[in-house]
């Protein structure tokens, strides 16, 4: 695989990636996209760009790599996955989650039944750093733009099994981030019909770091993806335990 062309509204930006990869570069990417050489688009604009850029790629017959969400709307991502059948091209949204290898490990584990029937699965979502004002007016609200890596992760660890019920309770405690409006922390409470109860807290702004967690609790016992800490080595003094960070 080689990099042909990066695309960026900052020149300067890719000036500095073409220095280090050797490859072209526009400010539009109707130019890329009309070079032979190109058979695969990656997309990681922002949010808002996604659905113009894959449709444009699909078109000109590139297969795509979007981050996700493909779409804020409904129609918008039926229409990419439609597009996508007509040309028959490969069209990937990607969910980072399901290449880590602690999730896939879970993942494994449940489907192979170490657990037995799941009966609640229980995840912890927190960032660090707050993202940017600008990127959250764009990014769709929390639910779409943060949550849905939680909900991805459910689907899969499931096995593909759609809610019954949802409710949901949040607050926004910076300012900036209520005056949107949107939340800045969530909790989110699903039933399926099998039984099964998923719970998420998620928070924009954990001040200790990046925190991701999963656990998945069913009739055999419990199975639980922990952060992956920087090193195992944990510090004992007369001031206490202290951990590296994750």
């Amino acid at each position: 695989v080689r990099l042909a062309w990066v695309v960026d509204v900052d020149e300067e930006r890719c000036k500095k990636e073409v220095a280090e990869f050797g490859c072209k570069w526009a400010t539009t990417i109707d130019e890329a996209l009309a070079d032979p050489q190109v058979h695969i688009v990656v997309i990681a604009s922002t949010t808002d760009t996604h659905f113009p850029f894959i449709m444009k790629a699909l078109e000109a017959r590139k297969s795509v790599f979007t981050e996700k969400p493909i779409s804020h709307e409904v129609k918008e991502c039926q229409d990419a996955v439609n597009l996508a059948l007509k040309v028959d091209l490969p069209f990937v949204c990607g969910y980072q989650r399901r290449k880590d290898h602690h999730f896939i490990e879970l993942h494994r584990q449940i489907n192979e039944g170490v657990v037995g029937r799941l009966k609640v699965i229980k995840s912890c979502s927190r960032d660090n750093p707050l993202p940017p004002m600008e990127y959250l007016r764009t990014s769709g609200g929390i639910f779409q733009d943060m949550l849905i890596h939680d909900y991805d992760m459910q689907d899969w660890l499931s096995g593909g099994q759609a809610p019954v019920s949802v409710t949901s309770v949040g607050h926004a405690y910076n300012e900036e981030i209520a005056a949107m409006p949107d939340l800045d922390t969530v909790a989110v409470l699903c039933k399926y019909e099998s039984g099964l109860i998923t719970m998420t807290d998620t928070c924009r702004d954990a001040a200790y770091g990046y925190d991701q967690r999963v656990e998945a609790f069913g009739e055999l016992g419990m199975l639980t993806a922990r952060n992956e800490l920087t090193s195992s080595v944990e510090v004992a003094t007369a001031a206490g335990h202290q951990l590296p960070p994750a």
